[in-house]
């Protein structure tokens, strides 16, 4: 686990290490090793380069690491230290730590865990339908305060809301993007011909892009002029479909490479402000031998892709690991991921809703026009 540009979220880097003497590997790669080539100019480290770890990482019996560092950590403050101790206990807790203890000749840092809430995911279906926008249980919608009214007179034909759902970034019916704010305020922000459906970051920040031009990648914050983002899909010949992580960090697409339809994923490279600038080089993860329509976070280390026109398939592609595929529900066109990959939504091309529910999908609604994608939730909701 690493940070993002801004300290405030926890950013997975997705490794694999053989089970014997796990938490000393994991730590040894966090603290003496470095982010993997793709993501490393997308986020930062607390741990300074002059300070090492031990070989060994001891595990108490009660599942306290105990982890040995150099006598450079004694130098450092409060707020590094912390840091270092939320990107251990957070790295470490697959390899099954519970709590870490960082320590120097055997004496004890003081240093806090800090309070990051991961960004989640309302487990209620967001849609929009002929009744309205807003989240969907049994048949009965309940609006976002503001932001339902704004979107519904909108009629877009895709949504996606930001953590603190004061904003959405919605494609019209005639293919512009536009921001629907809570405030009931809404303007057309893109109106380049051939886009794809906008993603919208944690900073209210949107990123459009032509389908024909993935290079022309643009990032239209809440306020200000739209930055044009160097480096974007570099070698791509077309886009399918764009989202931005949660966290801000890492965005993911279908893209076509040399004849190749591929889902891929960049770092998202931000100033010291937090403004995105560029993209890292697209990292592959797949190869679509049937063509992509549609990606989504599926969770916060697995893109979930909808794949192949005639015959729909659903591919969960960890950032770093295998992919595996299942059937999808005929006409599926729109993904919506969850918190975790058994919570993804697919809507189809007739209106109707499916859940996951393992390697299958059940109907959940009817009468569907637009399956919102939700970026988070806000913390007292």
């Amino acid at each position: 686990m690493y940070f993002d540009a801004t300290w405030t979220h926890l950013v997975p880097d997705l490794r694999w290490f053989p089970t014997l003497n796990a938490p000393s590997r994991v730590a040894n790669a966090l603290v003496n090793g470095a982010p993997s080539e793709w993501l490393a100019a997308s986020v930062s480290t607390a741990f300074p380069e002059n300070v090492k770890l031990t070989p060994s990482v001891p595990v108490t019996g009660t599942g306290v690491a105990e982890v040995e560092l150099s006598e450079q950590a004694l130098t450092l403050d409060d707020a590094t230290l912390d840091r270092m101790q939320t990107q251990l206990q957070a790295s470490l807790q697959s390899a099954g730590v519970t709590s870490v203890q960082m320590l120097v000749d055997g004496t004890a840092l003081d240093a806090s865990v800090l309070p990051l809430t991961p960004p989640a995911v309302d487990r209620r279906a967001l849609v929009l339908t002929a009744q309205g926008f807003g989240f969907l249980v049994s048949g009965e919608l309940t609006a976002i305060p503001g932001l339902s009214d704004v979107v519904q007179k909108l009629a877009p034909t895709a949504i996606e809301t930001s953590p603190d759902r004061s904003a959405a970034a919605v494609q019209l019916a005639d293919g512009t993007i536009a921001r629907a704010q809570a405030d009931g305020a809404s303007a057309v922000v893109d109106t380049r011909a051939g886009l794809v459906k906008p993603t919208i970051d944690p900073s209210g920040t949107i990123w459009t892009v032509p389908q024909g031009s993935p290079t022309e990648v643009r990032a239209i914050p809440a306020s200000g002029d739209a930055v044009a983002i160097r480096g974007a899909w570099s070698g791509a010949a077309r886009i399918a479909a764009m989202q931005i992580s949660r966290d801000g960090a890492r965005m993911a697409a279908i893209l076509t490479f040399g004849g190749r339809s591929v889902v891929a994923v960049a770092g998202v490279v931000r100033d010291a402000r937090g403004v995105p600038t560029a993209l890292g080089e697209p990292e592959v993860l797949a190869t679509l031998p049937d063509g992509g329509i549609d990606v989504a976070w599926a969770d916060e280390v697995t893109l979930g892709v909808l794949t192949g026109a005639a015959e729909p398939a659903y591919v969960d592609v960890p950032v770093g690991g295998p992919a595996e595929s299942i059937a999808a529900p005929a006409g599926a066109h729109t993904l919506a991921g969850s918190s975790s990959t058994a919570g993804v939504r697919v809507l189809s091309s007739d209106g109707i809703l499916y859940l996951r529910r393992s390697s299958t999908w059940v109907q959940s609604a009817t009468g569907v026009s637009v399956l919102a994608v939700q970026q988070g939730a806000p913390a007292s909701g």
